[in-house]
């Protein structure tokens, strides 16, 4: 137990470097519209479904996640599209990215079901011999958690007003929140699924501080 504790934050360690290192790196990638970009984004859809199956079959998992899981991963599904299709889309038109990201929906989201659907009662068993199945799920929700912050690092590079004023003292607070919460919605489900299925709330605390400590300078002018 204490090995798969330690392996555990070590996988964490490793998503703190790639949130701060690789991150703004990515960003100004996605931003251009870098081939390496859509590469690394590519890889996702395969990962969504290997994280669903490699938390579905931690021993500590509750069918009754399956549900929640699913509703969560719906919701994800379109945002991945959304990113997918941005990252595909030299045209600059939201409507070409809308397009992508509908038509990908009916194509993908049948795999994401299947992923809830079928039995991994055998891989539980052989989960409980070691730590790879937590391991697997974490790299997985890490991967995908440094690809939304490598997004929103692309957001943040946009051009703005060319006098730009940033808020100080409670509103900044606020502001500061509500960013963390925003993004816990469109790019934190994974982390959230996890936490339910392997009741890691250490792991989790050191997710959050990661996310809060890069999202402290992100928070956008307010005019």
């Amino acid at each position: 137990m204490a090995d798969m504790k330690f392996t555990l934050r070590a996988v964490d360690v490793s998503y703190l470097g790639g949130i701060f290192i690789f991150v703004p790196w990515l960003g100004t990638q996605i931003l251009e519209h870098n081939n390496f970009a859509f590469w690394f984004i590519t890889p996702g859809f395969l990962i969504i479904l290997i994280g669903i199956l490699a938390i579905r079959s931690l021993p500590t998992y509750d069918k009754a996640l399956d549900i929640v899981g699913m509703l969560g991963s719906f919701f994800f599904t379109i945002v991945f599209l959304m990113l997918f299709g941005y990252a595909a889309n030299d045209s600059g038109k939201a409507s070409d990215v809308e397009g992508y990201a509908v038509l990908g929906f009916f194509i993908y989201f049948p795999f994401v079901f299947v992923a809830f659907s079928v039995s991994v009662e055998k891989y539980r068993e052989k989960a409980k011999a070691g730590p790879t199945a937590s391991v697997i799920a974490l790299l997985c929700v890490h991967y995908l958690t440094i690809l939304g912050a490598a997004v929103w690092e692309a957001f943040t590079l946009l051009p703005s007003s060319p006098d730009p004023v940033y808020a100080t003292g409670f509103p900044f607070l606020m502001l500061f929140l509500i960013l963390c919460v925003l993004f816990m919605v469109f790019f934190g489900l994974p982390r959230i699924f996890l936490m339910l299925a392997y009741k890691d709330y250490v792991g989790f605390l050191i997710y959050l501080l990661g996310l809060g400590i890069y999202l402290w300078d992100k928070v956008p002018p307010v005019n």
